[in-house]
């Protein structure tokens, strides 16, 4: 913890700037590279703000370098008073999330997918998490996910999820249900704990669940970056009967990196991403060439996102597996689930 005076704001950006040329250089010239982590964050402290404790200025520091951590590259955060609101809402939400897992308000939305190579067949679900609140009705996930990734409580969430999930489909196959694939997703913090794959499997195991079904979703962002950690934690689940899913390919910054060096099952493309761009032909020859690359290597392509059956046609014709998309159903409570399974016969 340090103080700095400063006349302007800028005086301050200036010298984080110098601080990192002089890092980056001491990085060029050294012999034997040390890498440090380095994060700060600033508490501009005006005249009438001289009634405020050491404590109260670090606390708020500390906000300003929450802000953005996470972000790419490095950057400058300065304490406001929309931070700080921001900040009290998130606690406000963090406790009242806690109160909801305990309550069992978080309940388990499941996305049918379909087969479009074996005749439009419901193969399978994602299980996503939708708050319903007494008072004010369904929570969509962008509401809260990002207050609890910031919080940890992401963790306690997802794995929540998964064991609703792991009881459903031992209630299915109890009462003769047929199998199919059920996909939850994993957050970041969840994937770094050191018992991720522990707990994961454990659970699995307690509920006597078939090798091959149960299928992990992570989104390409994690991937990105950790390779070799993420190999690692594929490896092992492998081991452990997992699918491993690499989910939203198409939405960032995609690395064919990470398809030539991870061994993941499957691949899901978020073909929404594709639409946003002005030359159909040229999108659909990317969209093509991915699919042919990915079954090339053996993984299974899931298309997220698709609205029509133009582009179930399309996908169906380049080699695409399975379609999950509001062209032939939302996200839906597991009753109505049940329904469209008992129905598909």
């Amino acid at each position: 913890m340090g103080l700095r005076r400063y006349r302007e704001r800028r005086e301050l950006t200036d010298w984080f700037d110098r601080l990192l040329h002089a890092l980056h250089q001491s990085e060029d010239t050294a012999a034997n590279l040390t890498y440090i982590g380095l994060c700060m964050g600033f508490c501009c402290l005006a005249p009438e703000d001289g009634a405020l404790t050491v404590n109260e200025l670090v606390n708020r520091a500390n906000m300003a370098q929450k802000s953005i951590k996470g972000e790419a590259g490095s950057g400058c955060a300065f304490f406001t008073e929309s931070l700080r609101r921001q900040n009290l809402q998130e606690a406000a939400l963090e406790a009242e999330g806690k109160q909801a897992l305990r309550l069992g308000q978080f309940q388990p939305y499941f996305q049918p997918k379909f087969d479009i190579q074996g005749g439009e067949r419901l193969s399978g679900a994602e299980v996503l998490c939708r708050w319903i609140h007494p008072e004010r009705g369904v929570i969509p996930p962008c509401e809260f996910i990002p207050a609890f990734e910031k919080s940890g409580l992401i963790v306690q969430l997802d794995r929540y999820m998964f064991r609703q999930a792991c009881q459903w489909y031992r209630r299915h196959l109890d009462g003769g249900g047929r199998p199919l694939n059920l996909a939850v997703n994993v957050s970041r913090a969840g994937l770094l704990r050191e018992d991720f794959v522990d707990y994961y499997a454990k659970t699995k195991e307690e509920f006597s669940l078939p090798d091959g079904q149960l299928e992990l979703e992570v989104t390409e962002s994690l991937a990105l970056g950790g390779e070799t950690l993420f190999l690692q934690l594929v490896q092992q689940l492998h081991q452990r009967g997992f699918v491993c899913s690499l989910d939203d390919f198409g939405s960032g910054y995609s690395s064919l990196n990470l398809l030539k060096n991870l061994p993941i099952d499957v691949l899901k493309l978020d073909i929404l991403f594709f639409h946003k761009s002005v030359d159909k032909n040229r999108e659909r020859i990317v969209v093509r060439n991915i699919i042919q690359m990915a079954r090339e290597l053996h993984i299974r392509v899931i298309a997220e996102g698709v609205e029509s059956m133009d582009s179930v046609a399309f996908l169906r014709e380049a080699g695409c597996d399975t379609v999950q998309g509001f062209v032939f159903a939302k996200p839906m409570p597991l009753a109505d689930f049940e329904r469209r399974l008992e129905g598909e016969g």
